[in-house]
């Protein structure tokens, strides 16, 4: 069943999530998975809300444009995506590979629907595993020294594979802001479990 995923965040207001779920409801949408957060220090809401295409009176294509109208209203940001549209993902990570294997086994077991074209680490631990599962492996050791030189590699190998998002399996570094800036809200860090 494919189904349509909406990311919102924008300054809390009332009636947010009465508009989300009523243009979700009028045009033909059955809610799968809602949930909400108010981060009541910067006064930021937050919901990632999901239905069911089927029946749904909108095409694809004109869902974005349909809603914008009321994202404007409360100045949403906002992302929607498909479950039938396969993302791809990056794993970067350093020595411990039990994320790494966690990871590894709930795609190949249907449990993650995106694909994992390449591996990056600044260390050779995960190289075996990256060709036990036929995946691209690139070591770019980091240091004081070759940080900028290093992150400019991977941001060329990202964009060469056209990775959609980055998922930190234990990756023991930290980016900078530069590095971030091309990847916004597109990089989950799983550090210490799944």
């Amino acid at each position: 069943m494919s189904k349509a995923i909406l990311l919102i965040s924008c300054p809390d207001a009332k009636g947010i999530n009465a508009t989300v779920t009523d243009f979700i409801f009028k045009n033909g949408g059955n809610i799968i998975h809602a949930d909400q957060h108010l981060d009541d220090q910067h006064n930021i809401f937050f919901m990632r809300v999901e239905w069911s295409l089927a029946g749904f009176k909108l095409e694809k294509g004109e869902i974005g444009k349909a809603f914008s109208n009321l994202a404007a209203k409360f100045k949403m940001t906002w992302e929607l995506y498909f479950s039938d549209e396969r993302l791809k993902a990056a794993i970067f990570v350093s020595k411990p590979l039990h994320c790494l294997y966690d990871l590894l086994s709930r795609q190949m077991t249907s449990q993650l629907a995106c694909d994992f074209p390449v591996i990056i680490s600044n260390h050779t631990d995960a190289q075996d595993l990256a060709k036990k599962f036929d995946l691209k492996f690139y070591h770019l050791p980091k240091d004081r020294g070759n940080k900028s030189k290093q992150e400019k590699e991977e941001l060329a190998i990202l964009k060469r594979e056209k990775i959609d998002f980055l998922l930190l399996a234990r990756y023991h570094q930290i980016f900078s802001k530069e590095s971030i800036a091309h990847f916004p809200n597109r990089i989950i860090n799983i550090h210490h479990s799944f």
